[in-house]
C-alpha cells in the first residue's frame, strides 16, 4: 500500500497549504468522506475509471488522501480485498516512471529471502513492459503473489502525458516522434491491463478537466475516459465548513465563527477554493502560533483580525510569497525568479502548466550558483508554505535527481510576480506588469527568432538586422543564457551567441560606410524616375497602366516623405504584376516580354526602403508576387531564388519583433510558398523530403496566429490551406497515415469555418477542395477507402456545383468543380464502375472545355483538359474502344505539346507529353493487333 506513515500534518501544522494532501495525511483530510466514498465505489466496479475535476478541484487529495487510506483499510480487515496501491506521474519519462512502479511492486511482494531474486527479476519486468502493450500483465507474471493481489495502479496529473507527446517550438523532430510513440504506447499498455482477465488490475486516472479534449489523441482513450469517470464536485459549504473546523479541533485549536462564516463566503467563487482555502488556513495557523508564543504548541485561537493581518483570501498567497522574498530571500530574487520560469510553461492552447524538473537540471537552466538554488528550494518547500515540492519534512536533502515541483498551479494564477498584474497581456504597449511565466515565453520566443536566423551552411553570412542588434544583445547579456536554457527552447547556443556578435560586428562595419544626405537624396531622386519608368512600361498591358499612373500622380505629388512615395510605387507594382501575369496567361504577351517588365519592377521594388514594418513587408510582398509571377511563366529558379531571400528577410524580421504579427503573416506566406517553388524546380522524393519541414514550420506560425486572433476566419482558412499541403506532401512521400491527419484537422477546421458562416462562400470551397483532396488519399492502396473516398467526392461536388450556380464566371470554382469530377472518376473506375467512370470524366471535361475555349492561351486550363482527356481515354482502351480512346489522346497530345512550346524548360510537363505520347502509340498498335483487355492503357494516368 501507500505510505501511510510519516505524515508531516500534525498538530504543530494541520493544514498542508497549496500541496495536494497525502496518503500520509488521511487523519487531517475532512469534508469530503461521501465523495470518497463514491469514488470507492466506481474503483471496485470499473477496471478502468478517471478522476477529472478543473485546476484546483481536489483530485489529488481525494485519491490520495482519501480513497488509498480507505483501500489500506479494506486491505486490513478480514475478508476484505488485498490492495497493493502504486502512484506515479507520466512527467518525461512515462514509461520508465511506469517499469519503476513495477520494480518497487516486485521488491514489496517479495520476502526477505526472495530480495536478491527480486532484484534480478527488474530487467525482464522492463523488458516486458517495454516489449507490448500487454507489458503489465507479462510483467506481474514475472512477481509471485501478484495474482493473490488487488492492484491499484494511480496515474495522477494524467495531463502530464499530452504535454510529453506535444510538438513544442524547437524540439526535435525524431525526438518527438519517440515521445509520441512512447506516450501511445503507455496508454495502451494501461487500457490492455484494465482488460487482463488473469489479474485484478485497477487503473486510475486523476486529470484536469481542460484536457479532457486530449484524450482523443490516443485510441481507445476517449471511450475508456467516458465509460467510468469521477466528475470531482466543488464541495458545499458544509464540507468546506468541515475542512476549515474539523482540523484546528484535531490539532486543539479553535476558530472565531464569524471567521469561519467569513472564510465560506470568501471561497463561494474562488477559481482555486481549495488549495488557496489550505494555503490561507496555513498562513492563519502559524500567525496564530506566534501569537500564542515562542513555541505556539498548544491552544491556538485563529481571529478575524488575523484574517485582515494576511490580507484576506485574496491575499495571503501572493502577500505570503512576497513576504518570504522580502525577508527571508532578499538578495535571491533574481534567482527566485529564474527557478519559477524554470518550474512553469504555457501549454499549446495557453493553459498555464506546471515543468517538474530534477534538480540538477533546475540549476543547470537557471545559471545560477547551487548553493543559491538549493537555499531558495529548501525556503519554498518548507512546511509553513508548501510553494515547492517535495516538502522539506519528508525529503531533506536534495540530490540531482530530486524532482522539483510548483506545489499547485494556484500559486501560478494567484502570484502576480508569476502571473502578472490583472489583465496583463505582455504586449509591448500594455504597461502592466507581465509577470514572470510570460517573460519566459517571451525570451523563449526571442531566442528562437534568432535561432532561425542561423544559417549553419553560411555561418558568416548569417546576421540580425542592424536595427535590431543592439536590443537583441543587451537581452542576450542581462542574464545567464545557459546551455540548458537554451535546450529548452531549441538549442544550438553557441551558434546564437556568435550570431549576436557577428551581427554587432556587422553593423559596427556598415555605419562606417553610412551613405551621406546627399547621397540619400539622390535615392529619392532615383525612386522618383523608377516608377515614371514602371508606369510607361505598363502601357503594354493596356487599360492597369492608367490606373497605376495615377495612383503614382496622387500620391507623388502630396508626398512630403520618401514613406508616401514608396507606398505609391508599391501599389503601382502591385497592380502591374497582376496585370502582366492576366495578360500573359491570356496570351496578350510573349514569355519574353512578360519577363522583362516583370525584371523591370523587381529592381524597382528592391529600391523601396525598409524603414518601418509597412515598408517592409510591402516590399517583401511584391517580391513575392514577382516570384509567383515568374513561377506561372514556367521560370522555376528565379521563382525559388526570390522566396528563399523573402523567407531569409522574413526569418529575420520575426526573430527581432515576434509579437509584429505582420511579420509573421509575411514569414507564413514565405515558407509555403518557398515551399512551392522547390518543388516546381525539382519534383523528386528528396526535394519532397526538403519541402515538408517548411510546410510544417508554415502550419505552425498559422496555427499561432489562430491563437493570436481566435476570431479571424482568414487565418483559420490559412491553416486549413497549408495543413492540407503538408497532407499532399506526407502523400506523396509515402506517409498515408500522416496524411490522413492532416487531411482529417483540415476537415475539422474548414467545417467549423462554415458551420461558423455558413454565407462565406470561401469557407465552403476550401471545405469542398479538402474533401477532394481527402477522397485522393482514400484511393492509395495503404488507407483505401473507397466508400469514404465517393462520401467525400460527392460532398465536395454539392457544395462546388453551388458555388457554380453563384459564380458564374469565376473560372477558378469552376475548375476546382471539374477536379472533383475527375477524382470522383478515379474512385469509380477503382471501383470498377466504368460507365459511371465515364460520365464523371465528362462532366470534368465539360467543365474545363468551356473554360479553355473562352481562354485557350492560359496554361492551368490547358493542363486540366488534357488530363481530363488522357483519364477519358484510359477508360476507354480498358472498354477496347481503341477509336475513341485514340481520339482523346491525340487531344492530349496536341495540348501537352502546345504546352511545353510555351514551356519548353518544364520537366515535368515534357515528361506529360512523353507519356501521352506513348499511350496514343500503344492504342494505335491495338487497334492493327489487339490485345488482351486492358493491354493498352496499361501504363498508369497522372
Amino acid at each position: 500500500m501507500a505510505r501511510l506513515e510519516g505524515s508531516g500534518l500534525s498538530k504543530e501544522r494541520p493544514f498542508p497549504g497549496l500541496r495536494p494532501f497525502d496518503a500520509a495525511d488521511h487523519e487531517y483530510f475532512f469534508g469530503r468522506e461521501s465523495q470518497v466514498y463514491a469514488l470507492y465505489r466506481l474503483v471496485t466496479r470499473s477496471h478502468f475509471s478517471t478522476v477529472v475535476g478543473s485546476s484546483g478541484s481536489g483530485k489529488s487529495s481525494l485519491v490520495r488522501a482519501g480513497l488509498v487510506p480507505l483501500l489500506a483499510k479494506e486491505a486490513g480487515e478480514s475478508g476484505g480485498r488485498n490492495w497493493i496501491c502504486k502512484e506515479m506521474r507520466p512527467g518525461d519519462a512515462p514509461l520508465e516512471r511506469l517499469i519503476k512502479m513495477f520494480c518497487e511492486i516486485a521488491v514489496d511482494l517479495s520476502t526477505q529471502d526472495e530480495q536478491a531474486v527480486a532484484a534480478a527479476r527488474m530487467d525482464r519486468i522492463a523488458y516486458r513492459l517495454r516489449a507490448s502493450s500487454f507489458g503489465i500483465a507479462d510483467a506481474l507474471a514475472e512477481i509471485p503473489g501478484a495474482g493473490d493481489r488487488s492492484i491499484l495502479l494511480l496515474i495522477d496529473q494524467f495531463e502530464e502525458l499530452f504535454r510529453f507527446s506535444t510538438s513544442l517550438p524547437g524540439r526535435d523532430r525524431a525526438e518527438e516522434a519517440r515521445q509520441r510513440d512512447e506516450a501511445a504506447h503507455f496508454v495502451q499498455s494501461l487500457l490492455e491491463a484494465s482488460r487482463c482477465p488473469d489479474y485484478d488490475i485497477r487503473v486510475l486516472l486523476t486529470m484536469r478537466s481542460d484536457f479532457i479534449g486530449d484524450c482523443s489523441r490516443f485510441h481507445g482513450l476517449p471511450e475508456a475516459v467516458s465509460a467510468a469517470q469521477f466528475l470531482t464536485p466543488a464541495p458545499d459549504r458544509s464540507q468546506r465548513e468541515a475542512t476549515i473546523r474539523n482540523p484546528i479541533t484535531k490539532a486543539e485549536g479553535t476558530i472565531d465563527a464569524v471567521l469561519v462564516e467569513r472564510l465560506l463566503n470568501d471561497s463561494d467563487d474562488e477559481l482555486d477554493q481549495l488549495p488557496v482555502l489550505q494555503h490561507c488556513l496555513l498562513c492563519l495557523w502559524e500567525c496564530a502560533g506566534r501569537a500564542n508564543g515562542q513555541d505556539g504548541s498548544s491552544g491556538r485561537q485563529i481571529t478575524l483580525a488575523m484574517y485582515e493581518q494576511i490580507g484576506g483570501l485574496a491575499g495571503a498567497l501572493s502577500g505570503h510569497a512576497n513576504e518570504i522574498l522580502e525577508k527571508d530571500l532578499p538578495n535571491l530574487t533574481a534567482t527566485v525568479e529564474h527557478v519559477f520560469r524554470a518550474l512553469c510553461e504555457f501549454d499549446q492552447q495557453g493553459r498555464i502548466t506546471r515543468r517538474a524538473l530534477p534538480f540538477e537540471r533546475l540549476v543547470a537552466e537557471t545559471g545560477d550558483e547551487e548553493a543559491d538554488v538549493r537555499k531558495v528550494v529548501d525556503r519554498l518547500r518548507a512546511d509553513d508554505c508548501s510553494f515547492l515540492t517535495p516538502p522539506l519534512s519528508m525529503v531533506q536533502e536534495l540530490v540531482a535527481h530530486t524532482r522539483i515541483d510548483v506545489g499547485h498551479e494556484a500559486l501560478l494564477r494567484g502570484w502576480e510576480k508569476v502571473s502578472g498584474e490583472p489583465g496583463a497581456t505582455g504586449e509591448r504597449d500594455d504597461l502592466r506588469a507581465a509577470g514572470w511565466l510570460r517573460e519566459e515565453r517571451r525570451d523563449g520566443q526571442r531566442y528562437q527568432v534568432l535561432l532561425s536566423m542561423v544559417d549553419n551552411d553560411q555561418p558568416d553570412q548569417a546576421r540580425i538586422p542592424s536595427d535590431q542588434v543592439d536590443r537583441f544583445a543587451k537581452w542576450w547579456n542581462e542574464r545567464p543564457r545557459t546551455q540548458a536554457w537554451a535546450e529548452r527552447w531549441g538549442g544550438d547556443r553557441d551558434a546564437v551567441d556568435r550570431l549576436i556578435k557577428q551581427s554587432l560586428r556587422l553593423r559596427d562595419e556598415e555605419e562606417q560606410r553610412r551613405l551621406s544626405d546627399k547621397e540619400e537624396q539622390k535615392r529619392a531622386r532615383k525612386l522618383r524616375a523608377v516608377l515614371g519608368g514602371v508606369c510607361a512600361a505598363l502601357i503594354l498591358v493596356g487599360g492597369a497602366s492608367v490606373f497605376i499612373w495615377t495612383q503614382y500622380r496622387r500620391a507623388d505629388e502630396a508626398a512630403t516623405v520618401a514613406k508616401k512615395q514608396a507606398q505609391a510605387a508599391g501599389l503601382a507594382m502591385s497592380v502591374a504584376i497582376n496585370a502582366i501575369t492576366d495578360s500573359y496567361q491570356r496570351g496578350a504577351v510573349t514569355t519574353e516580354s512578360a519577363a522583362a517588365m516583370l525584371k523591370s519592377i523587381q529592381d524597382a521594388a528592391e529600391d523601396l526602403p525598409e524603414l518601418t514594418t509597412l515598408g517592409a513587408t510591402q516590399k517583401l510582398g511584391l517580391l513575392l508576387s514577382i516570384s509567383d509571377a515568374l513561377k506561372s511563366l514556367g521560370n522555376n529558379q528565379k521563382a525559388y531564388d526570390i522566396a528563399l531571400r523573402v523567407s531569409q528577410a522574413a526569418s529575420g524580421y520575426v526573430k527581432s519583433e515576434p509579437r509584429e504579427q505582420k511579420y509573421q503573416i509575411l514569414f507564413y506566406s514565405s515558407l509555403f510558398r518557398l515551399a512551392d517553388a522547390t518543388t516546381s524546380l525539382n519534383y523528386s522524393p528528396d526535394s519532397l523530403k526538403k519541402v515538408l519541414p517548411l510546410y510544417q514550420q508554415a502550419e505552425d506560425i498559422a496555427r499561432q496566429l489562430v491563437t493570436e486572433n481566435p476570431g479571424d476566419g482568414k487565418f483559420a482558412d490559412n491553416v486549413t490551406f497549408v495543413t492540407n499541403k503538408v497532407g499532399e506532401t506526407q502523400m506523396l512521400l509515402g506517409d498515408l497515415d500522416g496524411a490522413r491527419t492532416q487531411y482529417g484537422d483540415a476537415l475539422d477546421n474548414a467545417g467549423r469555418l462554415v458551420a461558423a458562416q455558413p454565407a462565406n462562400d470561401d469557407w465552403k470551397a476550401s471545405l469542398a477542395s479538402t474533401q477532394s483532396k481527402m477522397a485522393t488519399l482514400l484511393l492509395k492502396p495503404g488507407t483505401l477507402d473507397l466508400k469514404g473516398a465517393l462520401r467525400n467526392t460527392d460532398a465536395a461536388i454539392a457544395i462546388q456545383k453551388d458555388l457554380v450556380t453563384r459564380h458564374a464566371d469565376d473560372k477558378v470554382i469552376s475548375s476546382n468543380l471539374a477536379g472533383s469530377y475527375r477524382t470522383r472518376g478515379d474512385v469509380l473506375k477503382a471501383m470498377a464502375l466504368p460507365n459511371d467512370a465515364l460520365q464523371s470524366y465528362g462532366s470534368a471535361l465539360d467543365i474545363v472545355a468551356k473554360i479553355y475555349q473562352k481562354d485557350p492561351k492560359n496554361t492551368f486550363w490547358g493542363l486540366q483538359l488534357a488530363n481530363s482527356h488522357s483519364r477519358i481515354a484510359a477508360v476507354l482502351a480498358d472498354q477496347r474502344n481503341f477509336d475513341d480512346a485514340a481520339n482523346h489522346y491525340r487531344e492530349a497530345v496536341a495540348i501537352w505539346r502546345d504546352l511545353t512550346s510555351k514551356s519548353p524548360g518544364s520537366p515535368v510537363w515534357l515528361q506529360q507529353l512523353k507519356t501521352a505520347e506513348s499511350k496514343l502509340a500503344a492504342v494505335e498498335a491495338a487497334r492493327q493487333n489487339p490485345g488482351p483487355p486492358g493491354a493498352a492503357a496499361a501504363a498508369p494516368d497522372n
